[in-house]
């Protein structure tokens, strides 16, 4: 692959001399631009602190009991103005 030059007058990086159009080049290059994306998210990964057992544990059911409060008070709710619009119409 041609290293880029930057044109001296504007400072603008000027793509490599080569007669093949750009799109052309942007399409054999996607194997090695979709190995490389792979290659830094498995990077990134190995990079991250996972949970261990009793935290995931413990997270899980804060999750759960927060999904069964916010439910309970929607079905209030939905009971309150049941029993408003019963009394309306």
């Amino acid at each position: 692959m041609a290293i880029a030059t930057t044109n001296k007058s504007k400072g603008a990086p000027r793509p490599p001399a080569s007669g093949k159009p750009s799109w052309l080049r942007r399409i054999r290059s996607a194997p090695a631009r979709i190995r490389i994306f792979f290659h830094e998210v498995l990077q990134e990964l190995r990079k991250s602190v996972w949970p261990s057992r009793d935290e995931l544990k413990e997270s899980t059911a804060v999750v759960i009991l927060s999904v069964l409060l916010v439910a309970f008070w929607v079905w209030i709710c939905d009971l309150v103005f049941q029993f408003i619009l019963q009394r309306v119409i």
